[in-house]
């Protein structure tokens, strides 16, 4: 603007620019229910503050992976039902309350949303559905409760988060930032492209330029994951500015990504031996050993030298290699049932044909560990051509 001699008003820029990502994530709701109106917000931001959800930050670390998430008490500052702002809930109601302060996560940073639970005195609310609406987070529920109890702006109510699914979140959201710097270790030219984050497991999307990844190089990079799981290294989050950003060294920032002036949050993960620094409004363990465990999952292509690599963190790596072992096994069991029936028994030839094309589809799907999946399948390739 200031090239072509045009002012530009950095504030009305800002306002319009999170209209707009507030749009954009309730076209993403397919609910009626679940949605807050452009009068809505308007409404919203003349009568009550931001939601302050600075609280997703606040919990410790008691013991080895045992984490405390405090509560926070907070107050009903609007109830929202059909998209519009309206004046009380009732039991069996399903209706989103905006609240005052909050501990929950919303959706950003590839990191799924929290569940938690609001209680009030007589009713409460699983949260099942937070949305983020420009400064305001709309937890969706259905009321519970006995009687006539309304629900209403004033009435106090405390948070709750789900501390499981956070949990699951921390291990896999702290694990994406490990792989990624192996990655970049790896190959001279990598960046992130995407990521998502889910209670059940983690998907990270990367391209590499000059070097093609192999299974070599997936076997490598869930080993130096897992080392730096076991070499137990403090987690740290702290907060700079755009331009304190600049001059450090060895951060890993996402292309395209447009990162605020001030307030962004940076994790480190650091060791003689292991440098990790991203930009993150996420939420990771304080220590890399709880994680627990890491095992890759699959590998796929996205097209233009882009891979998308499936991951799981935590207690889910152990029944993922038991279900991988018990997969082996299964394969083992066809490839010697094929390689005792006679040739001239087409019946049997075809049923065995059949089981072999299920088995493929099946271990193509399901969670298992790669290296399981690409022994499995080059076995079957095998008794398929045999």
């Amino acid at each position: 603007s200031q090239a072509l001699g045009l002012e530009f008003d950095e504030n009305a820029f800002n306002a319009t620019l999170v209209e707009v990502k507030a749009r954009t994530l309730q076209s993403a709701k397919p609910s009626e229910n679940e949605v807050v109106s452009n009068s809505c917000l308007e409404r919203l931001k003349q009568t009550i503050p931001p939601t302050d959800d600075t609280a997703k930050y606040n919990y410790c670390r008691s013991v080895k992976d045992g984490y405390v998430f405090p509560k926070v008490d907070s107050v009903v500052q609007a109830v929202v039902r059909g998209g519009e702002v309206v004046s009380e809930a009732r039991v069996g109601e399903r209706v989103g309350l905006v609240v005052d302060r909050t501990c929950l996560y919303h959706a950003a940073g590839g990191q799924a949303a929290d569940r938690g639970l609001l209680e009030g005195e007589g009713w409460t609310m699983d949260c099942d559905t937070l949305l983020s609406c420009g400064e305001y987070l709309v937890h969706f529920g259905t009321v519970r409760g006995m009687g006539e109890v309304r629900v209403a702006s004033g009435c106090p109510v405390r948070v709750w988060v789900d501390t499981g699914r956070r949990l699951a979140h921390m291990r896999s959201h702290t694990a994406t930032h490990c792989l990624n710097a192996e990655l970049h270790r790896m190959f001279v030219a990598t960046h992130q492209t995407g990521s998502s984050v889910t209670e059940d497991h983690l998907t990270f999307d990367f391209a590499t330029y000059g070097q093609n990844l192999n299974k070599e190089h997936v076997m490598e990079l869930e080993r130096k994951v897992q080392e730096v799981i076991k070499s137990r290294l403090p987690v740290r989050r702290t907060t700079v500015s755009s331009n304190e950003l600049t001059l450090m060294d060895n951060v890993t920032l996402l292309p395209g990504e447009t990162y605020p002036s001030e307030g962004i949050h940076l994790i480190q993960i650091e060791s003689d031996h292991f440098v990790s620094k991203e930009a993150c409004c996420g939420t990771h363990v304080l220590n890399t050993e709880d994680i627990q465990d890491f095992c890759v999952s699959s590998v796929k292509s996205q097209g233009s030298g882009v891979k998308s690599l499936m991951a799981v963190t935590g207690a889910t790596v152990q029944q993922v290699r038991q279900d991988g072992q018990a997969v082996l096994r299964d394969v083992a069991a066809l490839r010697e049932d094929i390689s005792t029936v006679a040739s001239d028994n087409n019946t049997k030839l075809e049923e065995l044909e059949s089981l072999l094309q299920s088995m493929k589809r099946q271990t193509t799907e399901l969670l298992i560990p790669y290296a399981d999946r690409v022994e499995a399948l080059s076995h079957l390739e095998s008794a398929a051509k045999s």
